[in-house]
């Protein structure tokens, strides 16, 4: 996205501040933490805060910073100058209107997280520059919640980030996730959170390259299609919740065999097709969740029906196991068992002509997650 040159020049006063002539240093997170004693808003909209322990770093006091209300990116810019040089743990602004986030705006500041909400941007970059410049070595975590972001900017531009565990970009705009924005790049991201768009489209191999990411959240988008090649092979943990998903398409988890947890609650889908989830069928930690799914229990089902076991139902059972599949999921069609929890299906309460296939010795028993 372009922005007219009357709408990006930086003021005489922030062009001090942020200049990109100066020279480039950037801190390491050992740099010293900004006191907060010395930190002062005239404005009153920021504050710095020494947290006593956090729930991601709990061997040192983390120094945060908080501005909400902002109206200028000058005022943001003001506020950010004594910390040049120093190492902030956390900076929030939230309810603000600044317009968009320079390049340099944190240059020469050693931060581990930035989270930006309720905070409308129009971009990130300007022309050819990177994001976030300065924060190459320091960034772990970066969100950016209702920010009105979309899918014309360019993502990639983050690429160098190489130190950044955890993307939230959730509840934003976004439409359609392109395969440039994460090509070998962001090689240590482990968490990637896009919940809340409004995803029609995932390009063919657009999280494939993210070889370390552990979990993806996509749940409450439009997304309709889903292929393989989107994903990488290691995910734990894989949220599709509340889309429009109607069918799986075969082999979609071939691969897979760390998976723990796939959410498909609130989609349209109809059954447990085995050429889908065979393939981590095996896995023991699996755990499924289905609810608010037109699910038909029909003969489709036969395979999975048959690897529950008889002998455990009750929760004293299920916690005297500590490894076992959960599969959390209703019939809601034919009207004989519509309501029935999955766990509850038999061979012999599926409404079926067919018998259920004899039970293999190699066949992988399912613990069911009993209602």
């Amino acid at each position: 996205m372009s922005i007219p040159i009357s709408d990006w020049r930086i003021p005489l006063t922030l062009a001090a501040i942020l200049s990109c002539w100066a020279p480039w240093r950037s801190p390491s997170a050992e740099a010293a933490s900004l006191p907060c004693d010395v930190f002062n808003d005239v404005q009153g909209l920021c504050r710095c805060t020494l947290q006593e322990k956090t729930p991601t770093n709990d061997s040192h006091n983390q120094v945060w910073v908080t501005c909400v209300n902002l109206t200028s990116l000058e005022h943001l810019s003001l506020v950010l100058s004594p910390m040049r040089g120093r190492r902030i743990d956390k900076f929030q602004l939230g309810l603000s209107r600044v317009g968009y986030v320079p390049s340099n705006l944190f240059l020469d500041i050693a931060v581990q997280e930035l989270q930006f909400w309720d905070s409308p941007l129009s971009t990130f970059v300007l022309g050819d520059e990177r994001a976030f410049l300065g924060l190459e070595s320091t960034l772990r975590w970066l969100s950016m919640r209702r920010c009105r972001l979309n899918s014309s900017l360019p993502f990639q531009r983050m690429g160098h980030l190489h130190a950044l565990e955890t993307l939230d970009l959730s509840f934003n705009e976004l439409t359609v996730i392109r395969e440039s924005w994460f090509r070998n790049s962001l090689n240590g991201l482990r968490s990637l959170l896009l919940r809340g768009n409004r995803i029609e489209l995932v390009e063919s191999r657009a999280f494939a390259g993210l070889l370390r990411l552990y979990q993806l959240d996509l749940a409450q988008n439009n997304l309709k299609h889903l292929k393989r090649s989107m994903f990488p092979s290691g995910l734990f943990f894989l949220d599709l919740s509340d889309n429009r998903l109607s069918f799986l398409t075969p082999g979609l988890l071939d691969g897979m065999t760390n998976l723990r947890r796939v959410y498909l609650n609130g989609n349209r889908v109809t059954t447990l097709a085995q050429d889908v989830w065979a393939a981590i069928w095996s896995n023991p930690k699996l755990g499924v969740e289905i609810l608010g799914n037109p699910l038909v229990c029909d003969c489709s089902l036969q395979w999975i029906v048959m690897l529950f076991p008889r002998r455990c139902f009750s929760q004293d059972c299920q916690r005297a196991v500590p490894e076992y599949r959960q599969l959390d999921g209703r019939c809601n069609s034919p009207p004989s068992v519509a309501g029935l929890h999955l766990s509850q299906m038999t061979c012999d309460s599926l409404p079926c002509d067919t018998p259920c296939p004899k039970l293999e010795p190699n066949d992988v028993p399912l613990l069911p997650d009993a209602a």
